[in-house]
């Protein structure tokens, strides 16, 4: 499936973009479900648990850019980083060219708790995340 094609079957779409603090942050739905039966989305009980989910990302400076991954890990105290790079394979021009650090929810601990995979408590976590990177200068 092609992850950036805009209809009401992505299985990858960008659901908001906002600005916090001069940073781009996005938050974008994950579901892979779609395209699969009922009848196969029912006989896989994890599967249905952890889909959807929301993805959150914040802009990076560009002298965070050539940043090692696994130090930039060390780095963030406040989530889980799952992520860093261009976000270009979206149709969304205010995206290119600018690299994004991000997590997801897609994790055993927040299929535990569902609440966590929320449009709304993704979108207060980016926020929080992008606090963290803009008072850490990455």
């Amino acid at each position: 499936m092609d992850p950036s094609r805009r209809d009401d079957g992505e299985e990858f779409r960008v659901v908001e973009i906002f600005e916090h603090r001069g940073r781009t942050c996005v938050i974008v739905k994950v579901d892979h479900t779609i395209g699969l039966s009922a009848k196969f989305k029912q006989s896989i009980k994890t599967f249905n648990s952890m889909y959807p989910f929301y993805n959150g990302y914040v802009e990076v400076l560009s002298t965070s850019r050539r940043k090692n991954f696994n130090k930039m890990i060390g780095d963030i105290e406040s989530e889980e980083l799952t992520y860093k790079g261009k976000l270009d394979q979206y149709d969304e021009s205010r995206l290119k060219g600018k690299i994004f650090v991000g997590f997801d929810t897609a994790h055993w601990y927040d299929m535990e708790h569902p609440e966590r995979k929320t449009l709304e408590v993704v979108k207060q976590r980016t926020i929080d995340f992008c606090d963290e990177i803009v008072e850490k200068s990455l």
